[in-house]
């Protein structure tokens, strides 16, 4: 099955979700999975015609692609994509791989030649709005993740498209 078929499912599934959020356990945003930490901070974001997907690596543009078709589909508006300086209302995708969990988690990786279970902080993300949007990951896969969170968080009302404000720490559960 190819990534863009397993996006767009898990696209359809995030949508149906979000259909019917619920809260759980603190989670007033009904995120899922719910995030290690998050805050709110009042106020929005706006997300226009001239928003862009801005990627800070070359390895991130099929993601910020799938991004700007996976909003389109939620939202109707369709971003552009971009390398450079951010501005206001742009979303910015970045790997960081210095990033780090808050607590050990329990992944395979290759050591030694084998796969072993290892503890280990590799993997998070962070997903942070101001004036900009920015998902930071360890890896493709962690920015991914907070791809999937920005989308659960999309507001429409009265036809005006914003993100809210907020900052969200999140990793793997063990």
């Amino acid at each position: 099955m190819s990534y863009k078929v397993i996006r767009a499912f898990s696209l359809f599934v995030l949508l149906t979700l979000s259909t019917c959020r619920t809260t759980y356990a603190g989670n007033t945003l009904g995120l899922l999975p719910t995030p290690k930490a998050w805050r709110a901070d009042g106020g929005e974001m706006p997300l226009t015609s001239k928003s862009r997907i801005i990627v800070t690596d070359p390895s991130l543009q099929p993601l910020a692609d799938i991004l700007s078709d996976e909003i389109w589909m939620i939202t109707q508006l369709k971003l552009a994509t971009a390398k450079g300086e951010a501005r206001p209302g742009d979303i910015v995708l970045k790997i960081d791989p210095m990033l780090r969990a808050e607590a050990d988690i329990l992944a395979v990786q290759k050591k030694d030649g084998k796969q072993q279970v290892v503890r280990t902080r590799d993997f998070a993300h962070h997903f942070t709005v101001t004036d900009t949007a920015l998902v930071t990951g360890w890896d493709y896969r962690a920015v991914c993740e907070g791809t999937a969170t920005l989308l659960q968080v999309i507001v429409i009302k009265e036809g005006k498209v914003s993100l809210p404000k907020l900052a969200i720490r999140d990793w793997p559960s063990l």
